[in-house]
């Protein structure tokens, strides 16, 4: 999983591409691996959030949370992948691919961006030295 991951982070250096990230500060803070490993993906975040392909959207903990993100996902124009425990589902339906745009669009406008994102990001960092 991880090597698929950094795999599909080699888009952000390709020209042309924009991608959009939206997550709740809470995905920053969770101690799912060890605090130098946490400290180590936290600084690769601030590295990349300079650059201009990348628009990333982060939800901190005290703006209201307009819909319940029950799982990730990554929409594509006419797709939308679902990722949870036991694989990905793709979705190309008109419908879903609408839906989940507006789900995006919600969370997206919640979301800190820029140097408050950046904020966001070094408040998780000191939290752990």
């Amino acid at each position: 999983m991880v090597a698929k991951r950094l795999q599909r982070q080699q888009v952000l250096y390709q020209h042309g591409k924009q991608v959009t990230v939206v997550m709740l500060e809470g995905a920053l803070r969770a101690r799912v691996v060890s605090a130098p490993t946490l400290v180590g993906q936290l600084d690769r975040l601030m590295a990349v959030s300079g650059l201009a392909s990348l628009k990333l959207c982060i939800i901190p903990f005290e703006a209201a949370v307009p819909v319940f993100p029950l799982s990730g996902f990554r929409l594509y124009d006419d797709l939308v992948i679902v990722e949870s425990i036991v694989g990905e589902q793709q979705l190309a339906e008109a419908d879903d691919v609408a839906r989940y745009e507006k789900y995006l669009e919600l969370l997206r406008d919640a979301a800190s961006t820029g140097t408050e994102a950046a904020a966001v990001i070094r408040r998780s960092l000191e939290s752990l030295r």
